[in-house]
């Protein structure tokens, strides 16, 4: 009905549903990110982007965590494309979040083969 369909005059969609990723600046990114945790994706990933240790990263969040790493001299977090076409090149299906597996599949593999080789020995992770 046109009441129900009142709210689309209101809404403002995020910017990332209408853009196109940038993955030259999502490599850049990475590199800078990566390479200041010692060449370390995994420690990249938690202690840059997952800082909830969620295990995924929202579009809200990047953002805060892009204008952060911006201040600590992360220049590659603030690409001249600007962040929501950087997020989209890790969030690539727009869920509005990414995951360990889409910020580095080697990582989310071994970890994965990690959690597994602990669950079969020890029934558990922890």
């Amino acid at each position: 009905s046109e009441a129900e369909l009142r709210f689309l005059d209101v809404w403002r969609p995020p910017p990332y549903l209408w853009v196109d990723p940038d993955m030259e600046a999502r490599e850049k990114f990475t590199v800078s990110l990566v390479a200041r945790y010692n060449r370390n994706p995994l420690i990249a990933w938690r202690r840059a982007m997952d800082k909830d240790g969620s295990m995924r990263v929202s579009y809200e969040e990047f953002v805060i965590q892009c204008k952060t790493l911006v201040k600590k001299g992360i220049v590659e977090a603030a690409p001249a494309c600007g962040i929501a076409p950087l997020y989209v090149a890790f969030d690539q299906d727009r869920s509005g979040w990414f995951t360990l597996s889409d910020w580095d599949t080697e990582s989310f593999e071994r970890l994965s083969t990690f959690v597994a080789w602990c669950k079969k020995e020890y029934e558990s992770v922890l």
